[in-house]
Parts: C-alpha cells; sequence; structure tokens
C-alpha cells in the first residue's frame, strides 16, 4: 500500500482586497485523522502564510499593511516570497525577515557588507528601475529563505 499527502480547498473564509483566507483539509491515505489548516493565498491561489489561533502571523499583517501583490519568485516555487506594494517598492521576504527595495537602494548583493550594513545598501548597484528593485527583492528572499 502506497502513502500520499492529499490537499483540497474546503471553503473561502474571507476574501481581501490582495489575497483570500482558505480552509484546506491535509490528509494522509494512511491516516484516519485529517489535519485542517486555514491559510492565506493570493488571488492565483498561491500560499502566503497561515493563520495561527484565529490570527494572520506576521507576514500576513506585514502584506496587507503594505499593500503588497504577493507572487511567487517563479513557477517552481511553491511560496510567495515577494511583491510589489502600494509604495512602489518590492518587497522579498521569508518566514525570518522582510525588506523593501526601491529607487536609491542598491541591488541586493548577500556578500557585500556587514552584519551593520543595511539590507537596502548591501550592493554596489544602485537601484534605477522597477525591473533592478525585483531583482534586489527576489535575491533578498533567496538569502533569507
Amino acid at each position: 500500500m502506497t502513502s500520499g499527502i492529499q490537499m483540497r480547498t474546503v471553503r473561502v473564509i474571507r476574501r481581501f482586497k490582495l489575497f483570500d483566507l482558505i480552509e484546506q483539509v491535509w490528509a494522509d491515505t494512511n491516516s484516519t485523522e485529517p489535519m485542517r489548516m486555514e491559510v492565506y493565498v493570493n488571488k492565483s491561489g498561491d500560499y502566503i502564510g497561515s493563520r495561527h489561533m484565529g490570527r494572520p502571523d506576521g507576514l500576513v499583517r506585514s502584506i496587507r499593511k503594505y499593500g503588497i501583490q504577493a507572487e511567487k519568485v517563479s513557477d517552481e516555487h511553491s511560496v510567495c516570497s515577494i511583491g510589489r506594494g502600494l509604495d512602489g517598492k518590492w518587497y522579498g521576504w521569508s518566514h525570518r525577515a522582510m525588506v523593501g527595495f526601491g529607487p536609491g537602494d542598491r541591488v541586493f548583493e548577500e556578500e557585500f557588507g556587514d552584519e551593520n550594513t543595511p539590507y537596502v545598501k548591501h550592493g554596489e548597484k544602485v537601484i534605477d528601475t522597477d525591473d533592478d528593485a525585483k531583482l534586489a527583492a527576489t535575491r533578498f528572499a533567496s538569502s533569507v529563505s
């Protein structure tokens, strides 16, 4: 007998402007007890974060606060880790940190600077374009994942 985990969306709990809160049920074919989770997904259905004890986690609160359109770095990823905010900055994050990058900041280079260098100054090239800011956010998200 083979084991497999299956997930299904049970219902939409609440729709927000930038994301939705949904209930999912995860079940192992060899287990009798399915696990229910409440998760936040972007409008494409990509995972952002979970609700814990009836409250959104800090990441979801920040996404809502800054009006960030969360997205995955690529189709190969399973979790949103970058997004553009209402302030025009591109944000990169993981469960450990979130930083916004915009014009005048630097394109993030992990090995640049030291522990006293602000993340927005971790690089040589100054951000001039939206694409530069997105690249900085993508690199930052990769470094803190």
